[in-house]
C-alpha cells in the first residue's frame, strides 16, 4: 500500500509504540520470533486516524523495531481509526470489544492484513510475563523452574478471577434499572477488562488493580496484613494524568469528588474484608479485617517534599470515615513538610480519635541507616510502616516481628499473686 500522508504525531500513540519497540530490541528471546524459515520477517505497519490528526508507524526490519512519527510511503498495512476517541477505546479494549469496533466501522485495516496481524502477534507476546522465558532457561535448576511456573499459574489465576468479575459486572449492568449505576458498572467492567493484566492508565484503573492484587496477596498469605505502602506516592501520577485532561474548574472539582469516592470505596473494601484463616484465629482478632497499612507524607527517594494532592485526598477520606482499618500512618519530615500538612495530620488524628499514627521521618530514616548501613539512602527514604508499626523497605526485606502477641500485664499479675495468674487458679 502506498501513501504520502504524514499525519501529525500523537504523543500517546508514539510513546506506546516506542515503549513496545524498546522492549523487543532489548530482548533477544523476543527477537527470535521475528525470523521465519527463510529469514527475517520485515514489515512496516502504520496507525492513524482517518482525519490524519494523529499517526505513527513501526518498522520491523532484520530483527529490530524502530518507530516513526509519520506514515512512510512504503507502509505495508495501516490500522485506521475513525477518530482519536476510537484509538483511545481500542487501546483499552479486549479482543471481543476490538472485533466489535471493526464491525461497527470504528476502525479498519488497509493494505496487507497478514502483515498487520504479524505486528499484532508481536505486541501480544509482550503480555506474557518475562518469567515465561525464565522457565525455559536451560541453566535454571528444578526449584527455580517450579517457582517460576507457580508464579505463572498464580498470575493466570488472578487474570481468570478478574475476567470472571468483569462478566458478573456485565450481567449486573444489563439488569440495572438506575441509569447512573448502569454507567458505573460499565466503567468498572472496562477497568476489569484492562487491569491488572495491562498497566493502569487512570486513577480508577490503578485503584481497581490495587484491590485485585490485594485480594490475591491475601489469599496467598492468609491475609496476614499485606500493606499498600505509600499510597499517595503510588496514585499521584494517575491523578496528575487524569486532571491534566480536564479544561474547566467545574470538571476538576467533579473529578476530585470522584477521587474522594474512589478512595472511600477502597477503604470500605479493606475494612469489610475478613481474614481468610481458621476460626480460632479470626476469634483472636475479634473477627476483624486484616490490618492493611497505608502511609502518606514524608520525603521522596531524593529527599524532597513528598506531599501531593493524593496525600490530602487520603487524609480527607480518613477523617470522613474514621475507620480502624486500614491502618493509617503519616510521615512528617520537619523542615521539609509544611506546617499546613502537619496541622492537617493533627486535625485528622483529633477527628478520628487515634489515626493516623504520626512518625518523625528524620528519626526513622536515621535509625534505619544505623541498623542497615549498607542500604542505599534512597531506599531507606522510601520506608513504610508494615503490620502495626514495623518500619519496612518495600521489596527489600521482611520486617515481621512474629505477631506473638505477648500479654505483658500477665507477668505483673503473676508477680503480685505469688507466681500464679488469678485466671488460672
Amino acid at each position: 500500500m502506498k501513501s504520502a500522508l504524514t499525519p501529525k504525531p500523537s504523543e500517546e500513540l508514539y510513546n506506546l509504540l516506542k515503549s513496545t519497540a524498546d522492549i523487543f530490541n532489548s530482548r533477544p528471546d523476543l527477537q527470535d520470533v521475528m525470523k521465519g524459515s527463510q529469514g527475517w520477517i520485515n514489515a512496516t505497519v502504520g496507525f492513524k486516524t482517518s482525519d490524519n490528526k494523529m499517526g505513527s508507524a513501526v518498522v520491523i526490519k532484520n530483527g529490530h523495531i524502530t518507530v516513526k512519527n509519520h506514515i512512510p510511503e512504503d507502509v505495508d498495512a495501516c490500522l485506521i481509526f475513525r477518530t482519536e476517541k476510537d484509538f483511545t477505546d481500542f487501546h483499552k479494549a479486549d479482543k471481543d470489544d476490538a472485533s466489535l469496533m471493526i464491525l461497527k466501522g470504528r476502525m479498519w485495516i488497509e493494505g496487507t492484513i497478514a502483515l498487520y496481524n504479524y505486528c499484532d502477534y508481536l505486541v501480544n507476546l509482550l503480555y506474557l510475563d518475562e518469567s515465561r522465558a525464565a522457565t525455559r532457561d536451560k541453566e535454571a535448576d528444578e526449584e527455580k523452574k517450579n517457582t517460576l511456573q507457580a508464579m505463572l499459574i498464580s498470575m493466570d489465576a488472578v487474570s481468570i478471577y478478574t475476567k470472571n468479575l468483569a462478566e458478573q459486572v456485565k450481567k449486573e449492568a444489563e439488569s440495572a434499572s438506575d441509569p447512573l449505576r448502569k454507567v458505573e458498572l460499565e466503567e468498572i467492567r472496562r477497568n476489569l477488562l484492562r487491569v491488572p493484566d495491562k498497566p493502569a492508565e487512570t486513577l480508577h484503573e490503578a485503584i481497581q488493580a490495587l484491590w485485585i492484587i490485594q485480594v490475591a496477596l491475601g489469599l496467598e498469605s492468609t491475609d496476614d496484613g499485606p500493606h499498600l505502602g505509600r499510597l499517595d506516592q503510588l496514585l499521584q501520577p494517575y491523578f496528575d494524568s487524569d486532571i491534566r485532561k480536564l479544561k474547566t474548574e467545574k470538571e476538576r472539582k467533579t473529578y476530585i469528588a470522584h477521587a474522594l469516592e474512589l478512595i472511600g470505596c477502597l477503604y470500605m473494601r479493606l475494612s469489610s474484608h475478613y481474614i481468610i484463616t481458621m476460626e480460632i484465629v479470626s476469634w483472636m482478632n475479634s473477627g476483624g479485617a486484616p490490618s492493611t497499612g497505608i502511609v502518606v507524607g514524608g520525603v521522596t527517594r531524593d529527599g524532597k517534599d513528598a506531599i501531593n494532592d493524593m496525600t490530602y485526598i487520603i487524609l480527607k477520606v480518613t477523617a470522613m470515615l474514621a475507620l480502624n482499618d486500614p491502618n493509617m500512618h503519616a510521615r512528617v519530615m520537619v523542615g521539609i513538610n509544611s506546617e499546613t500538612y502537619l496541622k492537617r495530620v493533627c486535625e485528622v488524628n483529633y477527628i478520628t480519635g487515634a489515626i493516623p499514627c504520626i512518625y518523625n521521618d528524620s528519626a526513622m530514616i536515621e535509625s534505619l541507616r544505623k541498623v542497615n548501613p549498607d542500604w542505599a539512602l534512597e531506599d531507606i527514604r522510601d520506608w513504610t510502616a508494615n503490620g502495626c508499626v514495623e518500619p519496612c523497605i518495600p521489596g527489600l526485606h521482611f520486617p515481621t516481628t512474629g505477631s506473638v502477641e505477648f500479654n505483658l500485664m500477665a507477668p505483673l499479675e503473676m508477680a503480685l499473686n505469688n507466681g500464679t495468674h488469678p485466671l488460672l487458679e
